[in-house]
């Protein structure tokens, strides 16, 4: 039977809102060059990092500011940098250690604007793809962040 083959790599959690908690997690990312593992902790409203064994480091955007996470859903690494997809329509760019850098669209239909945006992805030119959910479109961005092409039901 191969289910008891499987074992898990990491155990890193249980559910709750503590520094070892994750409550409706959404997403995961790992970063290749350090072996983290990056978890949009979806209704804690932040990221929370852990090393390759599953131990806390450290979380971040849960704090005031322009950097607070509402809701993240989805995370992309690229380079040394993490975006973080938000259900308020907007996606944030920090550094890997949790510094706030910037924000990238607003709620709405046009260019540059989403609703509910979740999973982000990167190809091998630093293209960033995002899925804008509700907007039922796929918004492709360059790597400086600025708008280059879309495809689905409500494009412009």
């Amino acid at each position: 039977d191969y289910k008891s083959k499987i074992k898990p790599v990491v155990s890193v959690c249980s559910w709750g809102s503590g520094i070892n908690n994750l409550d409706v997690p959404h997403a995961v990312v790992v970063d290749d060059a350090t072996g983290n593992i990056f978890v949009a902790d979806t209704h804690n409203n932040c990221v929370k990092v852990f090393d390759d064994s599953g131990k806390i480091m450290y979380k971040f955007g849960d704090v005031e500011g322009e950097g607070k996470m509402s809701w993240p859903q989805g995370i992309s690494i690229y380079g040394n940098n993490i975006l973080v997809s938000q259900a308020s329509s907007f996606i944030l760019n920090y550094q890997l250690d949790g510094k706030f850098i910037s924000r990238i669209g607003k709620p709405g239909k046009r260019k540059l604007e989403f609703n509910n945006p979740r999973g982000l992805t990167f190809d091998h030119n630093g293209d960033l793809y995002i899925c804008d959910s509700y907007n039922n479109r796929v918004q492709i961005l360059s790597k400086k962040f600025v708008f280059k092409d879309l495809f689905g039901r409500n494009s412009l």
